[in-house]
């Protein structure tokens, strides 16, 4: 379930970051559910090298014993494949799930943080919280002063 800004207000912190991190940790869960039970996503996982050096320590984590092994046999043995095919390159390029989702899902809260400084209740609700963190403040003052909405 993908959360929205309004239920990160009830949290301390900047909204944007707490929206993320609850919207991550959940993609993380069901991509570690999936990637046992559906072949195409653990398919997915493998084609794109696996998880960046973060997300595969929190996968590590949050990952049953059983998971991680089946995973880590599909990357080895793409691995090996590469090798096979002379294709295999001095640097591993990863194009990790996980921050490509993290990616969208910081885009739509800055959207819709955009979209919501419009209601005089979102402001009024805004005013009550931590505020945001000086990342997601200077996203956001940039694109006002280019007149985003």
């Amino acid at each position: 379930m993908d959360r929205t800004l309004r239920e990160a207000f009830d949290s301390r912190g900047c909204p944007i970051c707490h929206a993320l991190d609850k919207n991550e940790s959940d993609f993380m869960a069901q991509l570690q559910y999936k990637i046992i039970k559906e072949e195409n996503v653990r398919q997915d996982v493998v084609s794109s090298k696996g998880y960046c050096n973060l997300h595969f320590h929190k996968m590590a984590r949050l990952a049953s014993p059983i998971g991680n092994a089946i995973l880590t046999k599909d990357l080895i043995d793409a691995e090996i494949e590469e090798i096979k095919r002379g294709s295999f390159g001095p640097t591993l390029k990863i194009d990790c799930l996980v921050c490509r989702y993290a990616d969208e899902r910081e885009e739509f809260h800055v959207n819709e943080f955009m979209m919501l400084l419009s209601e005089n209740s979102f402001r009024k609700e805004y005013e009550a919280t931590d505020g945001l963190c000086r990342i997601h403040l200077n996203v956001i003052l940039n694109r006002l002063q280019r007149g985003e909405s």
